[in-house]
Formats: C-alpha cells, sequence, structure tokens
C-alpha cells in the first residue's frame, strides 16, 4: 500500500523531474491511497499551472482519482495532529497528509503502508517520526507493473 502526496501525483501530472518514477508507481498494480485533500490540491495546482485549462492533463488528473482510495478528513485525523509537536514542522496541508497516512495505517489491516512524496520537508519530518519513505530502492519490493 502506498500513500501519496501532492507533490508525487503533481510531478507525474506536469512531467517534471521525477515523472518517470512517479509514473512506474501511478500506472502500477499497486494499492494507492490519499487523504481527500489531495483531490484539492490537485485541481488548484491544475488551474495554476494551466489557467486556460488543458482537458487532456484534467483528463489525467481526473482518471488517477479512479486509482486511489481517498479518506476524508475527520475528527481522528484531527486528533493525530493534536498528538505530536513534530506535525508543526511541516505546512498545513502536508501535517494533513501525514496525520491521513497515521490514520490509513493505524485502520488498514494490511502492514506496510508507505509514503510517496518528494516534498523534501515531508520526508525529513516523516523519517523524524519512522514513516517508511519509497524510493528508487524501495521500489523493487513492490508489485510489478501492469501490463499493457
Amino acid at each position: 500500500m502506498i500513500y501519496l502526496d501532492a507533490s508525487f501525483v503533481l510531478s507525474y501530472l506536469f512531467k517534471e523531474s521525477e515523472y518517470e518514477f512517479a509514473k512506474s508507481i501511478l500506472e502500477s498494480d499497486e494499492d494507492l491511497w490519499s487523504s481527500d485533500l489531495l483531490r484539492f490540491e490537485g485541481i488548484v495546482s491544475f488551474w495554476k499551472k494551466f489557467p486556460k485549462g488543458e482537458k487532456e492533463k484534467l483528463r489525467i488528473l481526473e482518471s488517477l482519482w479512479s486509482k486511489i482510495h481517498f479518506v476524508k478528513i475527520n475528527d481522528s485525523i484531527l486528533g493525530i495532529l493534536n498528538q505530536s509537536s513534530k506535525f508543526s514542522a511541516l505546512r498545513t496541508l502536508d501535517s494533513i497528509h501525514l496525520a491521513s497516512y497515521y490514520w490509513i495505517a493505524k485502520e488498514s489491516e494490511t502492514p506496510g503502508l508507505i509514503l510517496a512524496s518528494f516534498d523534501e520537508r515531508m520526508l525529513v519530518v516523516s523519517k523524524s517520526l519512522k514513516i517508511p519513505i519509497l524510493n528508487k530502492d524501495t521500489k523493487t519490493h513492490l508489485r510489478k507493473p501492469k501490463k499493457k
């Protein structure tokens, strides 16, 4: 299971430097999870990058939503934020992502939730919280990509 933050998904959508790595995960059979927050971040970022709209990119973004299990931001996630001051080292939206990660990891009966992010600050805080991070080395332990 992989938890996606916005930096990971937007790298794919905008074909940024980590595009190929993000693509290999987002087009795989992996069990993908995120907070509903990702939908909001994705749409706002899309319109900032393409103010006149780019229908193909919007379709790509919308097709990603069908591959991801989303959790609603709820009081349990807020409660997780109340448990540690380490979340305050992050921007608010990133702290909500990490609290959502914790909630999914706690509620899921499948161990091994991994965080997929390219945000350096989030990765530093995640490591301090002992959250497993997806990178090119850990990728080899994941499921094989979908066959086309």
